[in-house]
């Protein structure tokens, strides 16, 4: 898509890095591989990278929530109002590619959804670890 064909994705994936972060891409949990995946320590980013903030990023994001601590959707648009507050609602963070950085608008709030919730972190490491030796 746009973000990997102008470099986007690099400036997201250097944000993630430069803050200690072990990134992988297109990790396959469901039908619908997620973006990104930031992990450190016990910490997992699960981010979505989409030209503009819609529904159907929205749906993305809200249903890697099961996946992982913190859920971000991330686009080099601005995003309006009304999305940042839908957003923020559920506890999805927004942050945006501005230049060569990346710009928080609104923090995720950690996903408390599970008592198990431990465990996905833990199978979506082992998902990482078994089908994807490489970082991007």
């Amino acid at each position: 898509g746009e973000f990997l064909e102008n470099g986007k994705a690099n400036i997201v994936f250097n944000y993630f890095k430069k803050m200690g972060y072990s990134v992988y891409s297109e990790i396959c949990v469901t039908y619908s591989p997620i973006d990104m995946v930031a992990v450190k320590d016990n910490v997992c980013f699960c981010i979505e990278l989409k030209t503009s903030f819609n529904e159907k990023l929205f749906k993305q994001c809200y249903f890697n929530q099961n996946y992982c601590d913190f859920s971000v959707a991330i686009s080099s648009t601005k995003p309006k109002s009304n999305t940042i507050e839908k957003f923020k609602k559920y506890g999805i963070g927004i942050y945006q590619v501005v230049g060569d950085d990346v710009k928080v608008i609104l923090d995720p709030v950690k996903n408390n959804f599970f008592d198990n919730h431990h465990d996905f972190i833990l199978n979506l490491k082992l998902i990482i670890n078994i089908y994807y030796f490489c970082e991007l």
